[in-house]
């Protein structure tokens, strides 16, 4: 499933669960006002109006949208994300391999973000990983939230080659 595919659904079941607790009134607030609470996009507010229309919570009366039933979890999507070990064992495999193809260097700059997308995991799985190569000055921990590579160089070069 892609990122924004993601991010879609898990906003459909936050604005689903807020519905069903009564947080949100009926008609419901303004595109940009429903943008600006879940901090999301114009674009991901009006997939999720269209999709709670379909499945016949909300209809839309002029520029409004009302809710038309309380909503259920049948209404929304099905959480799937990885366990956090094998969220670990994923990135663990990831980062060897992005080492043994030399796409990572001795010296080289990178975000935990950038590596959590390319692995396909959660940041937090990144972060907790390369925390146990900061304690040995294998890795660098920047304040910005990224690492400087330190030293493929000595032992995780000769375990990866």
């Amino acid at each position: 499933m892609s990122r924004s595919q993601n991010l879609r659904h898990n906003v459909i079941n936050q604005i689903i669960d807020d519905m069903a607790r009564g947080h949100i009134p009926s008609p419901l607030p303004s595109q940009s006002a429903l943008a600006e609470m879940y901090n999301i996009s114009r674009t991901t507010v009006r997939h999720m109006l269209s999709h709670l229309g379909e499945c016949g919570v909300l209809t839309q009366v002029g520029s409004h949208y009302v809710i038309v039933r309380k909503p259920d979890h049948d209404d929304g999507f099905a959480c799937t994300t990885a366990s956090m070990t094998e969220q670990n064992r994923i990135f663990e495999q990831a980062f060897f391999t992005m080492i043994n193809q030399r796409q990572l260097r001795a010296g080289e700059s990178f975000s935990e973000l950038q590596l959590a997308r390319a692995a396909g995991v959660s940041p937090v799985v990144v972060r907790e990983y390369l925390l146990k190569f900061e304690r040995y000055n294998l890795i660098k921990n920047e304040k910005t939230r990224s690492m400087e590579h330190e030293a493929v160089r000595s032992g995780l070069c000769g375990a990866a080659v």
